[in-house]
């Protein structure tokens, strides 16, 4: 099968946004992906309207760095901005090639001033925060390369129905649920043990059952035969979940993979996953996390490592959650203010 191609449509905003394009189309390159990019492949001399028909009908997939600036000079035919989108936006109208072969990519702006009007309601990718710039990108090359993360099972059978009476039976036995979700906790060691060999990624932890979820949630005092993997495992969930995440903390306090643990959940798109292990960082030695962080390592660049300097070694994560719950993005502000409330219930149940 031969590699898929790609062509960067972009507007040049400033050489920060010129860079950021330039590693997004060589990480392509490294995954794979033919990338058309004026930065490389332009040169002196040539005609830019031929080259940019040509590299658009070479392509598989028209990835658009969409910001406002770039928007708005779709919008008004400007510059090479304006040019591709005459190519892109006929090929569009005429249904030259399918719909997701167009990739609006989000980098700077909200969804009214970045997407250009020919867009329309087009699904997009979220490339705006640099410290979710993994995830993006996996959830860009599973589309290019045709592997989703969720696939439509098959049709099954028609389900037996359970009579009112068995409802009613398994109501009164309650125990028949807890039971069955501290069988499946223990049964999950395998899948601990490649989460901490880094073979399996984050977002095992969102298929757990509603047993374990409600476990995760709200652990039971007579919980045996956890090692260490599991325990992590079960960290990493507590993070996810909410609930008790604070039991998980706290048993996890002496695990030689809780600095691995708590930037993983550091590094995913989930707020309220983010601002738990922002707080639960605190409890931690410092020394062995700055030595951490300090090493190359794809989850740490240098946002992340100027972060957990200035906000986690100097205690002010309460103070920063705190701050984002003021926030002017209510969706923000509401998850800081949630995660707010799970931080004073453990420090009042600590006194």
């Amino acid at each position: 099968m031969p590699n898929p191609i790609s062509f960067i449509s972009y507007s040049w905003d400033s050489d920060d946004h010129k860079n950021w394009v330039r590693y997004l189309s060589e990480q392509l390159q490294q995954a794979g992906v033919k990338t058309f990019l004026d930065q490389w492949d332009l040169k002196l001399g040539m005609n830019i309207m031929q080259w940019i028909e040509d590299s658009i009908s070479s392509s598989n997939y028209i990835l658009l760095i969409c910001t406002p600036k770039f928007a708005e000079r779709a919008n008004k035919m400007e510059g090479g901005v304006g040019q591709e989108k005459i190519i892109i936006g006929g090929e569009m109208y005429y249904k030259l090639r399918p719909q997701t072969s167009f990739i609006p990519i989000i980098r700077s702006g909200y969804t009214q001033d970045a997407l250009p009007r020919y867009l329309g309601a087009a699904k997009w990718i979220d490339f705006r925060e640099d410290e979710s710039f993994g995830l993006a990108f996996e959830e860009l090359l599973r589309h290019i390369y045709d592997s989703p993360k969720f696939i439509r099972p098959e049709l099954g059978r028609k389900p037996k129905f359970i009579s009112i009476n068995d409802t009613i039976k398994d109501i009164g036995n309650n125990t028949v649920s807890r039971q069955s979700g501290m069988d499946e906790i223990y049964g999950l060691s395998s899948i601990a043990n490649r989460w901490k060999k880094k073979n399996s990624p984050y977002y095992i932890v969102e298929e757990l059952s509603r047993e374990l979820r409600a476990i995760v949630r709200h652990p039971p005092s007579d919980m045996k035969r956890i090692d260490e993997p599991l325990k992590s495992f079960l960290l990493l969930s507590g993070l996810h979940y909410g609930g008790n995440w604070f039991h998980w903390l706290n048993i996890n306090l002496k695990n030689k993979n809780i600095i691995d643990i708590l930037l993983t959940a550091l590094s995913t798109s989930y707020d309220r996953v983010k601002f738990r292990a922002i707080y639960a960082m605190q409890f931690i030695n410092h020394k062995d996390l700055l030595e951490y962080i300090d090493t190359d390592l794809p989850m740490i660049n240098e946002n992340t490592k100027d972060f957990i300097k200035k906000i986690v070694i100097p205690k002010k994560a309460k103070k920063y959650i705190k701050d984002s719950s003021k926030s002017d993005d209510r969706r923000l502000a509401d998850k800081a203010m949630a995660v707010m409330r799970e931080i004073e219930g453990f420090e009042f149940t600590m006194k």
